[in-house]
């Protein structure tokens, strides 16, 4: 069913940096932002059996804190651009909406506590080549509270990837890259024995280029090209009932076209084949979109733009639409302001149904 949901968010966030002057080991990172969140959420036509999960309301905490370091160095041919720290969060969430008849629960209550730990090295081979390793380490515990009070479940998963980028004279690159990731198991699933010690995993691959030029029609222009081609494994798949498997291939394509004057063209278009369970077609599937830009950089201060959004759902047959969007952005170059942007927008400017 559907929902009226009102969503009340406060951050704050508190940054330290240290950079020293002439050392290139250093240049550290530190910040802690803590997050109050409360959904509210109610059904559109009460009265229904389920309406004990359209009501349940999501009220809860975040406390984060990362620590992370930048270096550069040296080692023979090669040069690094190595970044690493560690992330520390915690989500404490409580319970909400018990079903009188039979004690299920909406929104299960529980605290999420993660320790991760990070590195990714831009590693550069003389002009031409870029490889670049990423790690990433996760160590979860969960504990329930209310409902689930004395259930308690440790998780923890190893991920990476890499990378490569080899770009050529003119202007022209070419990249590849694999990755596996995992998503630990979340406050949600405290219900599902199974799925709480069952991370989602995945891998990838992709295989690209771009192309970057200027004086293309007319002094002072520039083009960029980019086009990329994805395989994607997703398994052990707990974010989709009846779901264990997606699989999931297509390709995207970035192009931008600036004129010394403002002028600007964005075109993003992206073509994905997706199916669930090795042999149907996968119902959440993301649209089949074209998104084309056009826009005026007005000296520092302005920059204009209408956006035309063409999407189309195959995998469901919803068929296609068409959608237009007015953004406005001013960054103030003098005065108490300058420094800040203010973003006005307007989502489907013509108020069109779809």
């Amino acid at each position: 069913g559907n929902v009226n949901r009102s969503t009340d968010s406060k951050v704050a966030t508190l940054k330290y940096e240290y950079n020293p002057v002439g050392n290139d080991l250093i240049d550290l990172t530190v910040q802690y932002s803590y997050s109050d969140i409360y959904i509210e959420s109610e059904a559109t036509n009460p009265g229904g059996s389920a309406d004990y999960l359209l009501d349940g309301d999501h009220d809860y905490t975040i406390d984060k804190l990362t620590v992370k370091n930048a270096m550069y160095f040296r080692t023979g041919a090669a040069s690094h651009d190595l970044r690493f720290g560690v992330e520390v969060t915690s989500k404490d969430r409580l319970e909400s909406q018990i079903n009188p008849n039979n004690g299920a629960v909406s929104v299960p209550g529980g605290k999420d506590e993660r320790v991760a730990l990070f590195l990714i090295d831009d590693i550069g081979l003389g002009n031409n080549w870029t490889i670049t390793p990423a790690l990433r380490w996760e160590d979860q515990k969960i504990t329930g509270a209310g409902t689930y009070a004395g259930d308690r479940y440790d998780n923890s998963a190893l991920m990476g990837g890499i990378s490569a980028r080899y770009e050529f004279d003119s202007g022209l690159a070419l990249f590849a890259s694999a990755a596996y990731t995992e998503n630990l198991p979340i406050l949600d699933d405290l219900g599902n024995a199974t799925y709480m010690t069952q991370s989602e995993k995945s891998q990838t691959f992709e295989l690209g280029a771009s192309y970057v030029t200027s004086d293309v029609f007319s002094d002072g222009d520039s083009l960029q090209v980019k086009a990329n081609l994805f395989v994607t494994d997703l398994w052990d798949v707990t974010s989709y009932s009846g779901v264990t498997t997606v699989d999931s291939q297509g390709a995207e394509l970035e192009l931008t076209y600036a004129m010394d004057s403002g002028l600007y063209v964005d075109l993003n278009a992206a073509y994905g084949d997706y199916e669930e369970n090795n042999s149907t077609p996968w119902g959440n599937a993301p649209a089949n979109s074209v998104r084309l830009t056009v826009g005026k950089r007005i000296n520092e201060s302005w920059d204009l733009s209408w956006e035309q959004v063409v999407a189309e759902n195959g995998n469901n047959n919803y068929g296609g639409y068409g959608v237009s969007n007015l953004r406005a952005t001013y960054r103030p170059q003098n005065g108490m302001m300058a420094g800040a942007e203010v973003r006005l927008g307007i989502e489907n400017a013509f108020d069109r149904a779809y």
